[in-house]
């Protein structure tokens, strides 16, 4: 497919799979709350069948979104198709589609922060920046963080790469990207002042719906291969948990 030609600025893309209605009551409902405009906002959905994916099409003709895209199958498939799809270095905001609202310390403008966030990532020559991975105001603070940082993947800012790195994993995509990005640019950057809130592992259906204990295991152990002098694993609540090594430094920078 060839590049989307589009107007400037930051573009929201929600990849999606068998939730139509979801996407609608979750994501796009949290984004207009926030005046993000439909044609800032993309979504590639998987489906299995022409009338799967007309349920996804009304979302474009009814003017919710500017583009419905027919994606593969996968997630990792679906972001890789984006990546493909938009030129390299365009600004691009990835959510799931069953993000429900955001927390923060104070109140924020949803796309100030986007902007704010790429360009920090402009001025410290990164690429991913994301959100606070839990939201919990206790925990969260008013700044944001540059170092080795966990990037959630319900919601995170990249700059396009475009064919310098393509997506594999399924269930530890965020930390395989998280850790490519790091490794590659020598940090990441991270608010620590808002958080998505997304019901994780939780709503039906959706593109990682043939989780299993067993998969999940194994593209952890594939990672701790991979860097194993840069993380560490641990169980919670039954699952593999990723974690980076403690003498990693954190920098605090200034919002």
């Amino acid at each position: 497919m060839s590049k989307l030609c589009l107007q400037p600025g930051v573009k929201f893309v929600i990849c999606s799979y068998n939730r139509p209605a979801l996407i609608k009551n979750k994501t796009l409902l949290t984004l207009a709350r926030f005046n993000i405009p439909a044609e800032s906002i993309f979504v590639f959905a998987g489906a299995d069948t022409d009338a799967d994916f007309a349920r996804y099409a009304t979302l474009e003709t009814d003017g919710s979104v500017a583009v419905v895209v027919r994606a593969p199958v996968g997630l990792a498939n679906a972001r890789n198709m984006v990546l493909d799809c938009f030129p390299p270095g365009e600004e691009l905001i990835f959510m799931d589609d069953d993000v429900s609202g955001f927390v923060a310390v104070s109140e924020i403008d949803l796309a100030t922060e986007c902007r704010a966030g790429f360009d920090l990532c402009k001025r410290e020559g990164c690429s991913l920046w994301g959100a606070y991975p839990v939201p919990c105001r206790l925990w969260m603070a008013d700044h944001a963080l540059k170092g080795a940082l966990f990037i959630q993947g319900c919601f995170f800012g990249l700059v396009n790469p475009g064919a310098a790195y393509r997506h594999g994993l399924v269930f530890k995509e965020d930390w395989e990207r998280t850790l490519f990005f790091w490794k590659k640019e020598g940090a990441v950057i991270r608010f620590e002042n808002f958080a998505p809130v997304q019901k994780f592992r939780g709503n039906p259906g959706g593109l990682t719906s043939t989780r299993t204990l067993e998969a999940e295991t194994l593209e952890t152990t594939s990672l701790l291969l991979q860097y194993s002098d840069t993380i560490t694993t641990r169980v919670r609540k039954g699952w593999p948990e990723l974690y980076f090594a403690k003498r990693f430094v954190k920098d605090r920078l200034v919002i």
